[in-house]
């Protein structure tokens, strides 16, 4: 069967349309209607090529593909220049932590910030223990340089001192006591001590006999000697070391 093309052409204001029939032959109409028929001509040459029309609308975006493998780690590249330094450093001793030194200087002229106030002088830091009530709070005091212990802090137990029976011996001995004896004027006995200057002396000596003195055995005992307080402080310091400490408040 013939192969039928159909061509339009414009012709005043009716389209006219020729129909290829085969054979080479064309049937024209014009409004519906056959206005004769012609053999076709040889084909002309393709005209220009028109231009581009308007880019048409973005398809839908499609599946994301999968990840390729990771490429080896490039070399490491050079080192950048160091930093211009940092000024005052405020952050490594925050308001309120405590500075400790060996030189009386104050931490805001050492560091170059920051308001310091002298800290816990004549005392010694001890880390903050919430189970145990005197180091349950910050900046907490307490403690004694010395201390005078009580009956019950002493430690001592009731108790007796025994002192078992024993004699004193005095061996036998002569006491010689040399007097003054008055021989002229009214003085007639022995004067001891005070000089007769009316009279005339003469030295007279006077013996004891031997004499034999013995403390007989004794006994002495201390009953029941309990604790008391007692009567001096001693002191309560253990081994330390002095340096200067600061709190900073700003």
């Amino acid at each position: 069967m013939p192969r039928r093309e159909a061509r339009a052409l414009r012709c005043g204001d009716l389209a006219l349309q020729a129909e290829y029939v085969g054979d080479g032959q064309f049937l024209k109409r014009q409004g519906g209607k056959i206005v004769g028929a012609e053999a076709a001509g040889l084909e002309g040459p393709q005209g220009p090529e028109g231009p581009q029309g308007p880019q048409g609308e973005a398809g839908p975006q499609g599946v994301k593909g999968d990840t390729g493998l990771q490429g080896p780690e490039g070399p490491e590249g050079p080192q950048g220049p160091q930093g211009d330094p940092g000024v005052g450093g405020s952050e490594a001793f925050p308001v309120g932590s405590v500075f400790i030194a060996v030189v009386n200087t104050n931490p805001g002229t050492l560091l170059g910030y920051g308001t310091w106030s002298a800290f816990a002088a004549g005392r010694m830091l001890v880390g903050l223990d919430s189970g145990q009530t005197e180091f349950d709070t910050v900046e907490e005091t307490g403690g004694a340089k010395t201390v005078t212990l009580t009956a019950a802090q002493s430690g001592l137990p009731q108790h007796t001192h025994t002192q078992n029976a024993h004699t004193h011996t005095q061996n036998a001995h002569n006491h010689v006591i040399t007097s003054q004896t008055a021989t002229t004027g009214a003085a007639t006995s022995y004067e001891h001590g005070t000089l007769d200057t009316s009279s005339t002396e003469a030295e007279a000596t006077e013996v004891t006999a031997n004499a034999t003195a013995v403390n007989q055995d004794a006994t002495a005992v201390n009953q029941n000697a309990g604790p008391t307080d007692a009567s001096a402080a001693h002191n309560n310091l253990p081994p330390y070391i002095v340096v200067y400490m600061w709190k900073r408040t700003a």
